[in-house]
């Protein structure tokens, strides 16, 4: 994972350098601090674990989710070639409390 946050991160970079040459107002640098909850979730580790060293509420944790599966399954509807690896990434966090709390809406 450390790799992809170092491409989103010379990416923003470049935009924020045109961002700059232009003359408008620069966009948020990104923030990963979820990332890191979310890939131990997805590694399989308990709620408990994710949540042990990380300030999160276990309702933040879940909307959070919900978000990254809500977000992956309208991917895999407009990005065909990804389908396997959106499937697999919804298999590893759309489980336990997460598909628990979707079906008690």
């Amino acid at each position: 994972m450390g790799v992809a946050l170092g491409k989103i991160s010379k990416i923003y970079g470049k935009i924020y350098n045109l961002e700059n040459e232009h003359n408008l107002e620069p966009m948020r640098a990104p923030d990963f601090g979820f990332c890191w909850p979310a890939q131990r979730w997805a590694s399989g580790h308990s709620l408990t674990s994710v949540l042990k060293d990380d300030d999160l509420t276990v309702g933040d944790f879940v909307r959070n989710m919900k978000q990254i599966v809500d977000l992956l399954r309208q991917l895999r509807g407009a990005i065909k070639e990804l389908e396997p690896l959106i499937d697999s990434a919804l298999v590893k966090i759309d489980r336990g409390v997460v598909v628990y709390a979707g079906a008690a809406v």
